[in-house]
């Protein structure tokens, strides 16, 4: 996904919590460290059971996700980051890496080892990295390339290209992220929520053609069981309402971070400025600074922060609830400045073992965030065990208002992925999902 600091995706924030798998969550957070309390095991060479806490829907449709990829433990600790290297490279997919220039260049064949080589489609495929937008473009016209990136200006503008178009709606959330540091006025749910009231969704979502106005942080145009009761409404007067509820005469300067030019952030700013009449600065930062600064507490306390980004997954609501913006994110968005600090150094002391490093920070998450946060965790684990679909899913949506009514992250938009595939190709099918495609179903007509 892109959108997470390097601190979200690992150890208790890990996405392989999302699969319930019995004492997973335990293991991963450091809280015992003995492994035959976890519900995998290997009965013998060629089967590998799998015992779940309780009853998870997605289970299986979560395995297909890239992170649940098994590895061959001894190539890939053995050679450092030359595991990577094709020369290195062991895998069991349809799929093998011959050649690879990180900047330029990643040549695959058809791996002869795949269980089911013999329905590979395509013996070799290039993926041609670093290219811009009308670099792309160009390779595509002439026949370089095969399938790329689309923009939906181009597509508007060029009859030709409409009917090679490949597009899957839903693909990623776009948000906004109150940042720790700034004024403190953000840490009023009324000024954050005021903020999330006084976006114009549909105005931003008509910048691109691929685009619908975000209402929640969970794509409701995808996920099944998704319901008006979670959307965030449009309203300016309710919005400027609520920042003189919560005693703003002036509401601060507004900063947007991002890590590049982007259409809707001007919209945006032009809308709260309207709203709010304050200055709205948007700073675009190179993408490694951005990813750097974006979980550090802003300095300036004059003025409110948040960061923008996105993030995609499996249409689901128990991965949309669970696993994206989940409880442990959220929590820790929740908690004041001071207090997130204090968890920071607790991560880092390393007097502390692994399991008591774990119990120390899960009593310091659950006592200094929200009680709200604390809440919606509470309530999206139990989402989780329920067996009826019915009543999982609205628990799920009652789980997911809480967390649409903190307003720590607030939705843009929902946006789909739109990509050329030229005529010779077919078995091309986009997903709402971050590995976007399946390889293996391409063929391609030569004739």
């Amino acid at each position: 996904p892109t959108g997470a600091g390097s601190n979200y995706a690992a150890g208790a924030s890990s996405y392989l919590n999302g699969l319930n798998i019995k004492g997973a969550s335990e293991f991963l957070g450091a809280e015992t460290d003995d492994w035959s309390t976890v519900g995998i095991t290997a009965s013998d060479e060629s089967t590998l059971e799998i015992e779940l806490a309780s009853p998870n829907s997605d289970f299986l449709l979560l395995l297909s996700h890239y992170s649940m990829v098994l590895v061959h433990p001894p190539s890939l600790e053995g050679g450092g980051q030359e595991w990577m290297q094709p020369e290195n490279w062991v895998g069991n997919g349809a799929y093998v890496p011959e050649f690879w220039e990180p900047t330029t260049s990643l040549q695959m064949v058809a791996n002869e080892s795949y269980w089911d080589y013999e329905n590979v489609g395509v013996q070799t495929i290039e993926l041609v990295i670093g290219m811009d937008e009308t670099a792309r473009e160009a390779s595509f016209d002439a026949g370089e390339i095969d399938i790329t990136g689309a923009s939906a200006t181009s597509v508007a503008e060029r009859e030709d290209l409409q009917e090679l178009v490949a597009q899957v709606d839903g693909y990623s959330v776009r948000y906004l992220q109150r940042m720790w540091g700034g004024h403190e006025a953000s840490n009023d749910v009324r000024v954050r929520q005021a903020l999330s009231m006084a976006i114009d969704r549909e105005a931003i979502a008509a910048i691109k053609s691929t685009d619908e106005a975000g209402t929640s942080l969970v794509p409701g145009n995808v996920v099944p069981g998704w319901d008006e009761s979670i959307a965030q409404e449009y309203d300016v007067d309710g919005a400027r309402a609520l920042m003189e509820e919560a005693g703003l005469d002036q509401v601060p300067p507004l900063r947007i971070q991002y890590n590049f030019e982007d259409p809707w952030l001007s919209v945006l700013a032009d809308q709260w400025q309207e709203a709010f009449d304050t200055e709205v600065t948007i700073d675009i930062l190179e993408s490694g600074v951005h990813s750097d600064t974006r979980w550090a507490p802003y300095e300036n306390d004059s003025v409110i922060s948040l960061y923008g980004g996105t993030f995609s997954g499996l249409p689901t609501m128990t991965n949309w609830v669970n696993n994206i913006f989940p409880p442990s994110y959220v929590m820790q968005f929740s908690m004041s400045t001071a207090d997130w600090m204090e968890y920071q150094e607790i991560q880092a002391d390393e007097s502390l073992g692994d399991v008591e490093r774990a119990t120390a920070l899960d009593e310091k998450l659950r006592s200094s965030a929200d009680p709200k946060a604390v809440e919606f965790a509470d309530k999206a684990a139990a989402a989780m065990g329920i067996l009826d679909e019915g009543e999982r899913t609205a628990a799920y949506l009652e789980a997911a208002q809480i967390r649409e009514e903190l307003a720590y992250t607030i939705p843009i938009s929902w946006s789909g992925r739109m990509m050329l595939v030229a005529e010779k190709v077919s078995g091309f099918h986009l997903r709402p999902s971050p590995e976007y495609a399946y390889y293996k179903y391409l063929t391609v007509d030569e004739s």
